[in-house]
């Protein structure tokens, strides 16, 4: 869901990355909010924890609670590798952040949102 945020300009709410993130990857919202260090587990939370960074008004630690962690270093971790891996050039990293934010803005005008009470997959 996209939010009227001032100057013309749209606030995407979290949910709205998280829906389209477990879309693209195939996991549900419990998997991203979960400790699982797995790769099939962190590497979507680490590019939900990075498009929530650039795409909402969101701060560090706010985007760590959201993943159910008390420490704001996770969340700007997860965030300074994607941008890591975005700029040295990893294909797998620009393909997937490209493909979650196409769902994300197709998702957005079309109104669809992830059920926060269900543990389905997006």
């Amino acid at each position: 869901m996209i939010l009227p945020y001032g100057g013309g300009r749209h606030l995407i709410l979290p949910e709205a990355i998280e829906f389209a993130v477990c879309e693209c990857f195939g996991v549900t919202p419990g998997n991203l909010r979960s400790s699982a260090r797995t790769r099939s587990c962190s590497e979507p939370r680490k590019v939900a924890a990075y498009l929530m960074k650039m795409h909402t008004i969101l701060s560090y630690q706010e985007i760590g609670e959201f993943f159910g962690r008390t420490d704001h270093s996770t969340a700007h971790y997860w965030v300074q590798y994607c941008k890591k891996e975005i700029e040295r050039g990893s294909l797998f990293m620009i393909d997937i952040v490209n493909q979650v934010n196409e769902s994300i803005f197709k998702h957005t005008q079309e109104g669809e949102t992830c059920g926060q009470e269900s543990n389905e997959a997006c």
